[in-house]
């Protein structure tokens, strides 16, 4: 289960385009929960902090502006932070991040991650910051792939291994909501400092199993046991 980004600007269709993966997973791969912090997408769990991910299974882990929660500084990441990246895998759990530019995340991310959709809006009109494309205001997007490893490198021309052209239209823009207040409480410094004097077991008992917040119910392991109306 591999770990992807998006990076892009604002317009950019970043946002957009994770929200349409989720969709797809939503509706395809019923056997994973999604789970967002930062966005706010139908369908899926959110989570109030990500460190609550050290308690989910199977699941789609998508985080919007991962700068804002770890931005690049020489600070060291928190163990119960490498546990959820180093571990996502075997927990069979994906996940998905986000950012306004890739030297903005803490480079813990940008060296685990394995590949990054560079997002870019088409044909910007200057004046109104609409796109045009055949006479329509629809906002004409592309978005391109390439491996993370090539990205940190800065490589000039890196190898596209996919490319996605789209437009955000007002019907599916309705499936998330990018201008959605985020209220997030995480503080790095905070959490290492109290891992640094109580340690990780002490921290964790504090986090909140994010299961316990919906009416579905969960056992241990995270499996669906009760479907709530």
């Amino acid at each position: 289960m591999p770990q992807h980004a998006y990076e892009g600007l604002d317009g950019s269709g970043k946002s957009y385009l994770i929200a349409t993966d989720i969709a797809k997973w939503i509706k395809h791969r019923e056997r994973k929960t999604v789970w967002t912090l930062n966005i706010n997408v139908k369908g899926a769990y959110e989570l109030s902090n990500f460190h609550q991910a050290f308690f989910l299974h199977d699941s789609v882990i998508a985080v919007d502006e991962l700068q804002d929660l770890f931005p690049a500084s020489n600070r060291k990441i928190d163990p119960v932070t490498k546990h959820i990246v180093s571990m996502h895998r075997h927990n069979r759990n994906v996940i998905l991040w986000a950012s306004q530019a890739w030297e903005f995340v803490h480079s813990y991310f940008r060296y685990t991650t394995r590949d990054v959709w560079q997002c870019e809006a088409l044909h910007a009109d200057r004046m109104t910051g609409k796109s045009k494309w055949f006479g329509t205001n629809l906002q004409r997007h592309m978005a391109e792939l390439i491996t993370a490893p090539e990205r940190e490198r800065g490589i000039a021309h890196p190898k596209i291994l996919d490319t996605r052209k789209f437009f955000i239209n007002k019907k599916f823009a309705k499936t998330y909501d990018s201008y959605r207040k985020i209220e997030n409480n995480f503080d790095l410094a905070m959490v290492m400092d109290f891992i640094e004097e109580n340690g990780v077991n002490a921290y964790l008992a504090t986090i909140t199993n994010p299961y316990l917040q919906y009416p579905d119910v969960f056992d241990s392991a995270g499996n669906l046991l009760k479907k709530s109306k």
